[in-house]
C-alpha cells in the first residue's frame, strides 16, 4: 500500500500552487558582473529556471548574464533598460523584460530592486539588488 502511494506521488503533476524553485547565486562564479562598476549587484537569485537553459547553461550563469547586461546598460547611460538579451557560445537565454523599483529601508542605503522576467515565460525570473 505504501509503495502505491509513493508511486502515485511521483506520477502526479505538480500542483498549480507549487512554489517556483529559487537558487541563490553569488554573482562571482562566471566573472560576468564587474564588481567595481556601477551599480553594484547583490542578492542575485534565479527563480523558476530549468537546471540547464538551452541544454547547456546552469541557472546561475543565466542569472549572472542578465545582471551583467543590466549593469552594462546602466553604465552606457540607459536609465531604465526595458529588455536585455542573453546568451553565450553554446546557449541562447532569450529576451528578458526588466523592471526596477527604488527601495529605501529606514536608516539604510537605498537600492533598486530589479526583476527580470523571461519574455514568453513569466514564471522564470532573475532578481537582484542594484546599489551604489
Amino acid at each position: 500500500m505504501l509503495v502505491l502511494v509513493a508511486a502515485a506521488l511521483l506520477v502526479a503533476p505538480p500542483t498549480a500552487g507549487a512554489k517556483a524553485h529559487a537558487v541563490r547565486c553569488n554573482g562571482h562564479t562566471y566573472s560576468l558582473i564587474d564588481p567595481a562598476a556601477f551599480p553594484g549587484i547583490g542578492k542575485l537569485r534565479a527563480i523558476g529556471l530549468p537546471r540547464k537553459t538551452d541544454g547547456y547553461a546552469p541557472r546561475c550563469l543565466v542569472a549572472e548574464a542578465v545582471a551583467a547586461r543590466v549593469q552594462a546598460k546602466w553604465r552606457q547611460g540607459v536609465k531604465q533598460p526595458t529588455t536585455v538579451r542573453v546568451g553565450g557560445a553554446r546557449w541562447d537565454g532569450g529576451r528578458w523584460r526588466v523592471t526596477a523599483t527604488i527601495r529605501q529601508p529606514s536608516g539604510k542605503t537605498p537600492y533598486a530592486a530589479v526583476t527580470a522576467r523571461k519574455v514568453g515565460a513569466s514564471k522564470r525570473r532573475v532578481t537582484f539588488r542594484a546599489y551604489s
